[in-house]
């Protein structure tokens, strides 16, 4: 029993945020992404994301210490969702037991399937170009905060890699699966200027043949033998 004359504290519950502070930090991270998917990290100012969403420096600083705590909170939101999806894709891919051929086809598609989703809808584009800032930032600091958002997909590729092309020397089985992820993160950007170079044989939007013939071609080039054992003409 509480002591006379003192009343016992219940534990306060922590209070929901109402649907205005929720808005306005929905409001503030797209801003946020729209401006360093345009300009990167270092182009953008948080001048320029106060004014972009309409909110005030206090505002900002309530949902976000500073401008890095807020990069990061756009590169969670986006690159999350896309790193477990990926991963779970892959894991599937390890548990079937496939052959090296099926394992590398499968492999590939798992990856561009999900890079793909991840950057589909409303604002996808958007999405897309700050994927490929933010993870080929020179920055060494920014580019960790957004590459070890993707190290649970490394962790099912490397048995992957070791199974599925053990017929390459490591370093040159790596070297390939890196050219891969270079093209998924080409296609992703849909970018326009590919129909107009391909004379209008090749649409970026189509990003169902896009995946088709990445994995076509990946299949190729990461199945294909060691350069020391390729004939030359």
């Amino acid at each position: 029993m509480a002591e006379p004359g003192k009343l016992k504290k219940r534990a306060k519950k922590p209070r929901k945020p109402d649907s205005r502070t929720v808005h306005t930090r929905q409001r503030i991270l797209d801003e946020a992404e729209r401006l360093f998917a345009q300009s990167g990290f270092h182009g953008t100012s948080m001048r320029e994301v106060n004014a972009a969403a309409g909110s005030n420096v206090a505002a900002v600083h309530y949902h976000f210490n500073d401008k890095l705590q807020l990069f990061e909170a756009v590169i969670a939101r986006r690159l999350d969702p896309i790193a477990d999806a990926c991963t779970e894709n892959l894991k599937r891919c390890r548990a079937a037991g496939l052959s090296p051929p099926a394992e590398v086809e499968a492999m590939v598609r798992a990856i561009a399937e999900a890079f793909v989703e991840g950057t589909s809808g409303r604002n996808g584009q958007i999405a897309a170009e700050l994927l490929n800032r933010a993870l080929g930032e020179t920055d060494a600091k920014l580019g960790r905060l957004a590459n070890r958002r993707f190290d649970s997909i490394w962790e099912e590729l490397h048995p992957l890699i070791r199974s599925a092309l053990a017929h390459l020397p490591p370093a040159t089985a790596y070297w390939r699966v890196y050219f891969m992820l270079g093209s998924v993160m080409r296609i992703i950007r849909r970018n326009p200027w590919l129909d107009y170079r391909s004379q209008g044989l090749c649409d970026p939007k189509d990003v169902k043949t896009a995946v088709d013939e990445l994995v076509a071609y990946a299949m190729a080039a990461l199945l294909a033998p060691p350069r020391d054992r390729i004939a030359r003409p």
